[in-house]
């Protein structure tokens, strides 16, 4: 048995604010297909070169590459074997180069492509993590930075903690290392990234009752906020949120909830 990953262009979208719900007038035909094993993760990342997937499958991490219109330029090109005990593949671009973010045992790696996916260094960089119990990991990169954050379990048990670390990519250095739910009883899963002028802001939920919070870091003072509640008072009674996606909207931010609701109560159209 074998899944595909379908490769269609993007014509138009727009986001609804608070429902989460994607409104689209019209995709073209899908375009390419790349065929991939079953049980497989996949991550991709965008840029002026073309779209960048990796993927994950047995202990190993292949990359592949089509074009901005969907043709398949490369498929299957190992990054780790398999069997290596790699997982949690993520891919960014600064434009020129490819930078694959992954765990392997009990380090995250980062993997550098110079020649559009086609090689890798796996030797680039890498970073020792507390342990092997990690669940997630997710990316995002800006200007020469890369921002990662990941979880994994206590001590190894019950319950996880959300970390955060900057990797640049000119010197191959880390700094900022942060556990954000260390002074936490319920800990933090499933952490998203996203970065702003002079802030990272990230997301997680907590590791019991399921309820989101954010945590953003303030450049100008080297300094991290305390966690915030993310208001969930329009979810049924008893929601638990499994994932939430930090991202930057300015705009958004300066309307008022209640004239959204009145001015635009189906979305943006």
């Amino acid at each position: 048995m074998e899944f595909k990953i379908k490769i269609g262009k993007f014509v138009f979208a727009l986001f609804v604010f608070f429902t989460a719900t994607i409104f689209s007038q019209s995709w073209n035909t899908e375009t390419g297909v790349i065929i991939i094993p079953p049980n497989t993760k996949v991550e991709s990342f965008a840029d002026r070169n073309g779209n960048h997937i990796v993927y994950e499958y047995n202990g190993g991490i292949k990359y592949a590459r089509t074009s901005a219109s969907g043709t398949v330029q490369a498929s299957n090109i190992v990054i780790e074997s398999e069997g290596s005990n790699s997982s949690l593949a993520n891919i960014v671009s600064d434009g020129t180069n490819l930078f694959a973010v992954y765990k392997k045992n009990a380090e995250i790696k980062v993997a550098k492509s110079t020649d559009f996916g086609n090689n890798w260094n796996t030797n680039f960089s890498s970073r020792t993590i507390d342990n092997t119990t990690t669940t997630s990991m997710k990316t995002e990169i800006k200007g020469n930075d890369i921002h990662v954050v990941w979880s994994l379990y206590r001590g190894g048990y019950w319950p996880q903690d959300a970390y955060y670390i900057k990797f640049n990519i000119q010197n191959a250095s880390w700094s900022n290392n942060k556990n954000l739910t260390e002074n936490t009883d319920y800990g933090g899963e499933n952490p998203t990234v996203a970065v702003s002028e002079g802030k990272v802001h990230t997301a997680y939920v907590d590791d019991m009752y399921g309820k989101p919070y954010t945590r953003d870091y303030i450049a100008s003072n080297n300094s991290w906020e305390a966690q915030q509640l993310v208001p969930i008072y329009d979810y049924p009674l008893n929601t638990k949120v499994l994932y939430q996606k930090v991202f930057v909207q300015t705009f958004i931010q300066l309307l008022p909830l209640s004239f959204l609701h009145q001015n635009y109560p189906t979305g943006f159209i």
